[in-house]
This record gives structure tokens, sequence and C-alpha cells, in this order.
């Protein structure tokens, strides 16, 4: 496991020499440090001295036994803001540079086409000087390594030269306005041409910095910075990854990131760790090292704290992650005394990341897998729709449950469970529908309407209920084997967060009712108080291929719920996969519970999160099929004991002590 800190690009001797001291106060407070390479495009002479600079604090830093990366600052450009950067080196007199260009024609005066020959070799050459100086670990290119949000270009690039280039790889004749009409609403087939021709480009040109980076420092890695950028170069970034392994013949390094600048709301490390979990499942098997950025904009007391920042990188570590990167001290705002306050938190905390580290390398995230189409950029799109129907992501559809202590998973290879959303139905291909139909499957009437439409007929009609009359029924569970623990009816609140959609089922099959409607008021329609004019609002089905279906129908997608609600969705899903679940927290309290376990499916450890402003209270935990019989419970500022545990027909009971405040534990079962 490594801790490591991105540096400002202003590198005096005197924030060099203050730095090294802050971050060597405190035992394994830090492991490496990044320098940044200069923003903006200054001339090339700029960036010679500036590689000598770089140079001279890397000495200082490797002195105390922290290695060294090399942060790319900018490669295409970020966007409009970049103005205010000397960008003298690309941007003089009747210069040759190419700029990008967007799907509608904006053309950015700061962001440039991957493929301009006048543009790759400035940024070849500027960074073969800072790779020759510093000899770094790893260089780490920044996130403007990407094909959209360039402002003031949002999709590119559509530059005369690669609408040339497209139009001669397959022999056609497009314009830049003809080529984003057919790619939007002509056929699907030359959208994913379209694609396959964005991810190539990128890749020749992440290719060429990899071949720069080994002409001078053979031993170099990459890595790459980026955040969710939709889904209009297609599926994940895996043609990025590919062609810095290619390259350099090394495993490259993955820092995904986005948002959660501050700790006001501690909700926000919740949201953003959702697209850092989407991230990290697209990545290819051969990225091992998952880095998650943490940033602390504008590095100020008054933004984030540092047991915020404790916090934050305890969740991202018990999400998964190996290692962690800091953007914390980039330009020092306050007294070095404030930011060692933080440190000296990294160095209590670091025995109980070290062993979450360890553990997510030998492990994978379990639970209910919510279900990621590797097609969600061949939506089709009615002529009503343009380009930025592309960018949707569907990655944060769980937000409403974040409190309820349900476990999702974003891993794939977790089979025991599928969670398919409507918003991920719609990008699914026939042949992953195929195979979900041979699994235990948790959705929606919207799904199943979606799916009638695409000729998936699964024996049930969904109907939506009107909103009005929606409001009017409860759900009353009849009696099955998943409904227990007390639950007999439920009413939903319209107005908590979540998707508001009912719906009610009629069957041509045989099926397992778990619910039905119930009118709640003798108003028209409904004048019968006994019975409401729908039928099956909840039922579980076995597909043709053997999968089991639970298909929920009211309001299934609203986190704001009793725990007999959340019970009967977690006996739900135990039912269709025979207890599948691999962990259970039993205690009534917001938290989010964190499973994971190994390839062969045993479970490894349970990290659990309390999402109260107040102490936790002792929390039972059901543990099922653990590696091992030894339960071993660590959480934040070093706490660490043995547990005991009650051995039952359900699983491993397990009691831990109270959890602090918005803090989190782990149970580890693989000794």
């Amino acid at each position: 496991m490594n801790l490591m800190q991105r540096l400002g690009g202003d590198l005096t001797d005197e924030y060099v020499d203050e730095y090294v001291a802050a971050a060597t106060k405190y035992d394994g407070a830090c492991d490496g440090v990044w320098i940044s390479t200069k923003y903006g495009y200054p001339p090339k002479a700029v960036h010679k001295q500036a590689a000598l600079t770089a140079a001279k604090a890397a000495e200082k830093f490797r002195a105390k036994g922290i290695f060294v990366d090399l942060q790319l600052s900018n490669t295409l450009g970020h966007g409009e803001y970049m103005s205010a950067r000397d960008c003298s080196g690309l941007l003089f007199e009747n210069s040759p540079i190419e700029r990008m260009v967007g799907h509608d024609g904006s053309v950015s005066d700061y962001s440039y086409c991957w493929r301009g020959t006048f543009f790759r070799q400035y940024i070849n050459e500027t960074l073969a000087y800072y790779v020759e100086a510093v000899k770094p670990d790893c260089v780490w290119v920044d996130d403007d390594l990407r094909v959209n949000n360039h402002a003031p270009v949002q999709f590119g690039c559509f530059c005369p030269r690669c609408v040339r280039a497209f139009n001669d790889e397959y022999g056609v004749a497009f314009t830049r306005e003809t080529l984003v009409e057919e790619i939007l609403h002509g056929d699907i087939a030359w959208r994913k041409k379209y694609v396959a021709f964005l991810r190539k480009g990128m890749y020749d040109f992440v290719y060429e910095l990899g071949k720069t980076i080994h002409s001078v420092s053979k031993h170099t890695a990459m890595g790459y910075q980026y955040c969710n950028n939709g889904a209009y170069s297609g599926y994940g970034y895996s043609f990025i990854f590919d062609a810095m392994r290619a390259a350099t013949g090394l495993a490259p390094k993955s820092r995904p990131g986005g948002g959660a600048y501050n700790d006001h709301d501690v909700n926000g490390f919740l949201y953003k760790v959702m697209g850092l979990n989407w991230q990290n499942a697209m990545l290819p098997d051969y990225v091992e090292c998952k880095c998650p950025e943490i940033e602390n904009l504008p590095f100020v007391v008054y933004g984030k704290s540092p047991a915020g920042t404790a916090f934050e990188t305890s969740y991202y570590f018990a999400n998964g992650n190996t290692d962690m990167s800091y953007s914390m001290v980039m330009t020092q705002n306050e007294p070095w005394t404030f930011y060692e306050q933080t440190f000296a938190l990294f160095s209590k905390n670091r025995r109980y990341w070290e062993r979450l580290s360890a553990c997510n390398k030998q492990s994978r995230q379990a639970g209910l897998q919510y279900f990621l189409s590797e097609h969600i950029g061949e939506k089709r799109l009615s002529k009503e729709q343009d380009i930025a129907e592309l960018n949707n992501e569907y990655s944060a559809e769980l937000w409403p449950f974040l409190h309820t202590g349900i476990p999702f998973a974003y891993d794939k290879g977790d089979d025991t469970v599928t969670l398919l959303h409507p918003q991920s139905a719609q990008f699914a291909s026939d042949k992953e529908i195929d195979a979900l139909l041979k699994k235990a499957v948790v959705t929606d009437g919207e799904t199943i309407e979606l799916l009638k439409k695409r000729g998936v007929d699964l024996g049930i009609t969904a109907t939506r209920i009107p909103e009005k009359q929606a409001l009017l029924v409860y759900e009353l569970l009849q009696e099955h084997p998943s409904n227990k623990g007390g639950l007999k009816q439920w009413k939903s609140n319209f107005f908590t967060p979540g998707k508001r959609e009912a719906y009610y089922f009629t069957a041509q099959r045989e099926v397992e009712t778990l619910g039905v409607y119930k009118n709640s008021v003798a108003l028209e329609p409904f004048t019968n108080h006994a019975q409401a004019p729908y039928g099956i609002s909840s039922l579980i089905i076995t597909t043709p291929q053997g999968g089991r279906w639970a298909v929920l129908g009211y309001t299934p997608w609203k986190g704001v719920i009793s725990h007999a609600r959340r019970e009967q969705y977690l006996n739900v899903v135990d039912y269709i996969s025979d207890n599948g679940l691999c962990a259970r927290i039993r205690t009534p309290l917001q938290t989010m519970l964190l499973p994971r376990t190994d390839e062969n499916g045993k479970t490894v450890c349970v990290s659990v999160t309390n999402c109260t402003v107040g102490e936790s209270g002792e929390l039972e935990i059901l543990i099922r099929n653990p590696k091992t019989e030894s339960f071993v419970f660590m959480a934040q500022g070093g706490i660490e004991q043995k547990l005991t545990f009650e051995k039952t027909d359900a699983g491993y009971v397990v009691k831990t002590p109270s959890l602090a405040p918005w803090s989190v534990c782990t149970i580890f079962c693989n000794e």
C-alpha cells in the first residue's frame, strides 16, 4: 500500500523542504509524491528548466525514502480555463497547432486534436525533458486525456483531419454534419465504427507517449487519472490502459476520481465512491493498482478537515482500492501545522489501511451485483435526442440506498444475485440478457416492460399504475417463505428520494406471489375498501432458462424505508439465491455494509460504515462462509481486537464494539 501526495508546480526550495519535513514527521504518513509538469503549454525552454527544478526536488524526497512519480499535468488540454496559463509554446503567430473541433463545429482554443502532428511533437518532446531528469517510477497522465469535455467542445474530435481520416478508413465521404447525424440517428453500425475510430486514435496517442517515456527511462510505468466521462467513447477505458501496457511492457495504474472536494456534506464521499466503483469495475484484469484521488481543494481549514480526509481514505479502502493519492498541499494556504494533523492521522490509521489494501488485492466486492452493460454507448436515439444522450452514465442509481446497509457490488464475478436497474437494462445486449435469464436477478416492472418490447417474454405483463392512483394503494404481503420478519404491509412515501413508479403484474404462467395491492381510501376509482383494481405487486418467477427473478413492482427504488422493509428485500434476495448473501447487518441503523469474497467465494472481510452523527452502539452482523473462524475487528484510529462469535444455522453472528460517528470498521476473517 502506498499513500501518495501530489505536489504543486511551484517547487521553491522552501516549499519542498517544508513538505519533506511535514511528510516525514510521522511514520508511514507518506510513501511517494507526484511532481507535476508545468500547466499550460509554455515554450520548450520553460519546460527544460522546470524539469531540472523537478529533479532537484526529487532528490530531496528520495533522500528521505519517499519515491517520486511524475504527473503529466495536461495533454489534450483541460479547456478554456487554460487561457490563464502560458500557452505560448503552442499558440504563437502562424502556429500550425491543430485545435479540437466539436460535433457542432465549436472550436477549442486550448484543447487540441490527438491526431495533430505538431501537437504530438510538442507533448512528446517536453515530456521527455521531465522523464529524463526525474526518472520517475510512474508517469500519471492527467484527466484531460479524454474525448469529451474540452470546453467549448463537448464532444470531439470532428476537425477536418479527423473527418478525413474516418472517411479514408471506411471509404466514405461524410462531412462533419452528415457524420454526426449518422452517428446519432443512422445505422448503429456506423456509431460502433466511429467509437472504434475514436479509441484507435487515442490508443495511438497514448502509445506514443509510452514510447517516449521508455526511450529515456526503461523502468517507468504509466498511470491514468480519469473521471466518469460518459459512454460517448464506449465502455470503459481499456484502450488507454492497453496502449500504456503495450508501449512500456509494464502494468499500468489507475487513479479514478471526481468530486468531494470538502467534507461539508459527508454524503459526498458516499456518492463519489459509486463512481469510483464503477470505474474500477470496468478496469482490465491486469490493472492491479487502484488508487483514487482525494482532493482537498483549495487546501484550507474551512474546506476539508483532517478527520474528513482520514474518513474518506478509510471509506475508499473499504470499497476495494489498493492505494491512495492526495491533492492536499499543492498550494500552501495554511501553516504547516494544519497539514501535519492529517499526516498524523495517516500514521495512526496506517496498519488498518495496509490490511484492507492487502485484502483487496485478493478479493472482490460482494453483494447485489449492479448490472453494467458493456454496450452503454449503443443506445438507440430518437430524432429528438441529441449527442448528450450518449454521455449518460448509470453508475449512481443506488444512491437512495446508501444508508440502508444493503450490500451492493460493482465488481464483476460475484454472480450470487444481479440487480437489474431499468436504466442499465436499456443498454443490455441480447447476449447479456440471455446470460441474465440464467441467474438470480432482482428487478422491477419498468425493466419487464423494456424487455417485453425487445421480444423477451417472461410470461408476465407489467403495467404502470398512474401516479395519482398509485398514491392511493399499498402493498399487502402474502404468505411466502421470504416474507418473514414481521412486515405485513407497506405504504410508500412518494415524497422521499428515489424513483416513484409503481407497477402491477398479470401472470400468464405460474408465479410465486409476494404481495398484492390494496386501496387505502374509498375514493374513485377505488370504491371497494377490500381490493384495489390492481393485482400482483411483487412476485418471483423461474425463467425458462432456469433463472430466479424477483420482480418488485411497488416503488422498489426508494431507500428511506423501515427496517422491516429492508429485511424483506434482503429475505427475497436470500430466497432466490439460496442464502447467497455473504453478510447481513441485523442492527437497525443507517450503515453501509461492504463485504468482500475471494476467488473461491469465501468471505474474507466485512466493512461497516456508521452513517450517522452519533455512536452506533454494538453492531450485530451475520457472516456466511467465512474463510476462517477467526474474526478480527479493526477500526479507524488503530483500534483492534479479536471478536467472539456464535455459530448458527444462518451463519456466524459477531458483535462489534460501538463505532464513532461517520467512521469505518472492518471484520477480517482471513487469518
